[in-house]
């Protein structure tokens, strides 16, 4: 069970990573680099490459004409880029494919398939890795949408090694506003017959997060984060305050500033940890159409 979920963490990060967020149809490509932020006089400046580590992981997207990501690369320092994920959709302009492929071996290591119901809305995702692949399990999910509201439901399957059976893992709801917008999502074990984890979100009149809270019964936390924008839409304030189980309270803040070019299009990022701390100095760069 700990390498099922262990595997299915990791197909949860790497989706969060690298989601559909659809940009700006005149970009091309954008290229983001990580460096230490370092204070030299009174001023907090780039420093060193991070590089890529457990937190830390530069990339380059390409995009199609639509805004659509059609691939992404991993950008270590001393090497080319290596290709991390491909990505095709159908002439709705859907997703039906995510190729993966190991940083590692530079080989295909996964492939994610996409299936629609008559409304364009995702009826089914198959998540199957290749032979010898470490680290995952083949994957099914489906979906199920209130009649009523844009409410839905995703069930996930994991398939059992030994019989090579798929599973009801767990199934996740889903509540969302006439924007389409998630207020709140759930986690239900259906061997427990319980919810193991809870999210909650509050959105702005610009459909942007403002408020979030996450509760967690398997890491027995709650985490309450707030967001502040400017107006170009950016996060300039993010609060977070985590409560766990023994009473103990961990609070932080993260403050961002942004350069941008004429586009609009944010360029370089520094984030600042409790006004003290200097975080990561964020480098973007976009190629226009």
């Amino acid at each position: 069970m700990t390498k099922i979920l262990s595997s299915l963490l990791l197909i949860i990060l790497f989706t969060k990573s690298y989601s559909q967020d659809v940009v700006s149809s005149n970009i091309k490509s954008i290229e983001v680099l990580e460096f230490e932020l370092i204070k030299k006089g009174s001023e907090f400046v780039k420093g060193q490459r991070l590089g890529i580590t457990e937190y830390v992981d530069d990339y380059l997207e390409e995009y199609n004409k639509t805004g659509k990501v059609i691939a992404t690369y991993r950008l270590f320092v001393d090497t080319e880029p290596i290709l991390r994920a491909t990505y095709e959709y159908n002439n709705q302009d859907l997703l039906v494919k995510m190729a993966s492929y190991s940083v590692g071996t530079k080989k295909l290591s996964s492939t994610t398939f996409y299936m629609y119901e008559n409304q364009n809305r995702i009826s089914e995702e198959k998540f199957i890795t290749e032979p010898n692949t470490v680290g995952f399990v083949n994957t099914i999910e489906t979906y199920k949408y209130n009649t009523s509201t844009k409410d839905y439901e995703c069930s996930r399957y994991v398939q059992n090694e030994e019989n090579k059976e798929f599973e009801l893992n767990n199934i996740q709801y889903f509540k969302v506003d006439n924007k389409d917008n998630v207020l709140q999502q759930l986690y239900y074990d259906p061997a427990k017959k319980e919810n193991y984890r809870e999210e909650n979100y509050k959105f702005n009149s610009k459909n942007k997060i403002v408020e979030s809270q996450l509760k967690d019964d398997v890491a027995e936390n709650i985490s309450n984060e707030t967001y502040s924008y400017n107006k170009n839409g950016d996060v300039v304030k993010q609060n977070t305050e985590t409560i766990y189980k023994d009473g103990k309270k961990y609070s932080y803040e993260y403050t961002y500033d942004y350069s941008y070019d004429k586009e609009g299009s944010w360029v370089t990022k520094k984030s600042m940890k409790n006004e003290k701390e200097p975080g990561v100095y964020y480098e973007r760069k976009i190629v226009y159409r």
